[in-house]
């Protein structure tokens, strides 16, 4: 298979729903849901629910900084964290 990228702009969490029912999987998965609403540990736990990242996937969640997000996560390891202006980027994998 060729690589690929594609940008889904839509609701996080019908969006990881349906690419489960398309039987996809991911390398990346970048995740940029609306600050204030606590919408990021939910997309998580979809993603992990529904099996659509890869076994060596990452997941790059963008919220808001002084956001204190737990280190584990599911069956996900914060691998790092990193700010920038106003936001922070955390990075997840598959324990």
């Amino acid at each position: 298979m060729k690589d690929r990228a594609e940008v889904i702009k839509s609701d996080a969490i019908k969006t990881v729903s349906m690419l489960k029912s398309k039987k996809l999987k991911f390398n990346y998965i970048f995740i940029d849901p609306p600050y204030g609403y606590d919408l990021g540990v939910e997309v998580l736990e979809k993603i992990w629910g529904n099996s659509i990242l890869e076994e060596k996937g990452i997941i790059i969640l963008e919220h808001e900084k002084g956001l204190n997000l737990e280190d584990n996560i599911y069956g996900l390891i914060k691998m790092d964290s990193r700010s920038y202006g106003h936001k922070s980027l955390s990075f997840y994998a598959k324990k």
